[in-house]
């Protein structure tokens, strides 16, 4: 059996608030597509945040839906929903729709799979060609989650090939690339070591742990820190965007025969600095010019008088690039001294940093300060800065 492995699509969304980025994603969702019209594998699995928002817009619901519904005619779509497929609250997200009136899409959604406090393994499993594939939705509570497994190991026949397809994060391994070494491992692969091969989701690069535990990463990137670059900024082959056919030919043989670097995802360029000069920053931006590139400027150290004449540094650059993106860490600078003399306040060097914008950003930053939950947080400035680019600002 020939399976090919996809995940975290994130359609609809806007990477850096550019609205053109939009079709970006969709036109690696494309690429993909057609991989599967040429390829013919037997089974189709994507494995979760199909979707970058749990109420995409119209548009997003129908080109992914047209798309899906027409794979399905040739081959089986298996398909879990990820955290930003559903609301919490709801526990269903928009693709369960995919799987009414067609039994060649399955998706398994959280609401519909306990009965009595108790998962019915039957409405998670999935066979085909005599291979048994469990689909799990994305938990945000680990205690479930690792009890749902447990459930299913105690169902599970060892004699039958036994895929999971999960969306979660397994290994320490992996916060550690996100940079993320305090947080919890959902469910760690030790305990899942009872299936012949778990296909994963949720974290943005491909990534094999143990030989049987496979990440295929996002089709396309929301952020520059999805890649690894090499000195020059530029972003190494392994960790490019790609797509993974696998051969199933018994428990113990179960490999890859197709790994496919996608041509579509935007390129980025990366280039970092640390405690730099207005002249030094330009004189590197010459170096790399690419109109369809994301630029990022990833500076340690820079002062703040360095910082404001960056504004101007973007607006003089942006016609060389696609984009330009700003990443800093401020360096503690000694005490100013103003005009008149006295100790520089805080507000007035803010005020002389952010200049025309010190008022909005200001009352941005008071509105949001009170969010605990990061999602809600970002979606709230997000609102807020729409306003404001609606005024004009």
């Amino acid at each position: 059996m020939k399976i090919l492995h996809f995940s975290d699509t994130h359609l609809g969304a806007k990477r850096y608030g550019l609205n053109e980025s939009y079709n970006d994603f969709n036109k690696a969702f494309d690429e993909v597509i057609k991989y599967i019209d040429e390829l013919k594998p037997d089974i189709v699995i994507h494995s979760g945040d199909l979707f970058d928002k749990s109420k995409p817009t119209p548009l997003t619901l129908r080109e992914a839906f047209s798309k899906i519904i027409k794979v399905s005619k040739q081959v089986p779509f298996l398909i879990i929903p990820g955290n930003h497929d559903f609301s919490v609250s709801i526990g269903i997200s928009p693709i369960s729709l995919l799987s009414i009136d067609n039994d060649k899409i399955k998706v398994t959604e959280q609401r519909d799979i306990f009965e009595n406090g108790r998962i019915n393994v039957e409405k998670i499993k999935f066979q085909f060609d005599g291979i048994n594939f469990f689909l799990i939705p994305y938990f945000h509570n680990s205690g479930v989650l690792r009890n749902c497994i447990d459930q299913i190991l105690d169902s599970l026949n060892p004699n039958e090939i036994n895929l999971l397809v999960l969306h979660q994060i397994v290994s320490q391994e992996v916060l550690r690339r996100k940079n993320k070494v305090f947080s919890n491992v959902d469910i760690p692969f030790e305990n899942l070591e009872s299936f012949d091969f778990v296909f994963l989701g949720h974290f943005h690069s491909p990534l094999f742990l143990n030989n049987k535990f496979a990440y295929a990463g996002s089709t396309e990137a929301l952020s520059y820190d999805e890649y690894d670059y090499d000195k020059n900024g530029f972003i190494k082959e392994q960790s490019k965007k790609r797509i993974f056919v696998y051969e199933v030919k018994s428990k113990n043989e179960i490999k890859i025969i197709d790994e496919i670097t996608l041509k579509s995802p935007r390129k980025f360029i990366k280039l970092e600095f640390k405690d730099p000069t207005e002249e030094e920053i330009r004189s590197e931006l010459k170096n790399h010019q690419d109109k369809e590139a994301i630029l990022v400027l990833k500076i340690e150290n820079v002062k703040k008088d360095v910082i404001i004449s960056l504004r101007q540094i973007k607006n003089a650059f942006n016609d060389y690039f696609h984009y330009i993106h700003i990443d800093h860490k401020i360096i503690e600078e000694p005490i100013k001294i103003n005009q008149s003399g006295n100790i520089s306040s805080d507000e007035e060097i803010e005020k002389q940093i952010l200049g025309e914008y010190y008022e909005d950003i200001i009352k941005i930053y008071n509105e949001v300060e009170k969010v605990d939950d990061d999602k809600e947080k970002k979606e709230k400035i997000e609102d807020l800065l729409r306003r404001l680019r609606d005024d004009n600002k």
